[in-house]
């Protein structure tokens, strides 16, 4: 019965839905994203990491209260997040089946995310500066286009097929 059924989900592209199968056309941006995301996540763990081991961090604590903890938290949900993203990369370049709803779950989040740290910002230095909004529009804008296209893109139902 399982060799019948993978014939028929085989056989249910037509011709002229195999041409949008492949990492191409569209999917040229997440697989670019991923990518630069990746880099982007290691390099902020990276400066975290230094921002809290040097010693003018006692000062940033003085003048603005949780600082640190809000450092140091930021850097183990990036940590996190970053894990993710690795699963969410492999998922993607071996095209398996669960990649849609898990890239779904990592732009959500990754929203989440973003919209917490511009509060914590805000919390802790009274003020908001243009990356910060930046970061937020850039997000919102991932989440705006990006679930619809992996929910209803006729190369992503083509491409990521393996169980």
């Amino acid at each position: 019965m399982g060799v019948n059924e993978t014939v028929m989900t085989t056989s249910t592209f037509s011709d002229s839905d195999r041409i949008y199968k492949g990492i191409k056309g569209w999917l040229l941006l997440p697989a670019v994203s991923i990518f630069t995301t990746t880099l982007m996540l290691c390099s902020l763990l990276l400066t975290n990491y230094n921002v809290i081991n040097n010693t003018f961090i006692h000062y940033m604590t003085i003048e603005y209260p949780g600082f640190k903890e809000t450092l140091i938290a930021q850097t183990v949900i990036v940590a996190v997040q970053l894990l993710l993203l690795v699963y969410v990369a492999i998922l993607f370049f071996r095209r398996k089946q669960a990649l849609p709803s898990m890239i779904i779950a990592f732009l959500t989040i990754h929203l989440l995310i973003i919209i917490a740290n511009l509060s914590w910002t805000f919390s802790i230095f009274k003020e908001i500066n243009y990356q910060e909004y930046a970061g937020v529009i850039a997000a919102v804008a991932m989440v705006g286009c990006g679930i619809p296209y992996f929910v209803k893109s006729k190369r992503v139902r083509a491409t990521f097929v393996n169980p």
